[in-house]
């Protein structure tokens, strides 16, 4: 009796874990789109879907240490985790990459301001 109840927590780990990365794609489609808003409306069910997870012992089985073979849902399981895994470095990487075009762009933005208000100083100054 008590084999069904895992089996039960295994496949419901397992949609949870389709789940979150259904919704980290979507994440990952809005930045790439430029739309960050909606992308960080996304986050709060990510964090539930993440919380789901680690309250249905959703263990990173490529982390946790026990072998491949020793569950037959373990490979798919850890499969599931590499996708997860793979989505989060890309959406980090794609997050940061924008960070930095932004970053850049507030310089360049802030450099000009700068031009700009010597240019205005010392045009009124001679008058």
């Amino acid at each position: 009796m008590g084999a069904p109840v895992l089996k039960s927590s295994v496949v419901n780990r397992g949609s949870l874990i389709d789940r979150l990365q259904g919704l980290l794609q979507q994440q990952l489609e809005l930045v790439h789109r430029g739309n960050l808003a909606s992308a960080v409306e996304l986050f709060d069910q990510t964090d539930r879907c993440v919380q789901e997870i680690v309250g249905a012992g959703g263990e990173n089985p490529a982390r946790s240490g026990s072998p491949a073979g020793s569950q037959p849902s373990t490979a798919d399981s850890a499969r599931q985790w590499q996708g997860v895994e793979q989505l989060y470095r890309e959406l980090s990487l794609v997050l940061t990459a924008q960070r930095t075009e932004v970053t850049a762009a507030l310089e360049a933005l802030q450099q000009s301001k700068k031009v700009l208000n010597t240019y205005l100083r010392t045009t009124f100054q001679r008058r």
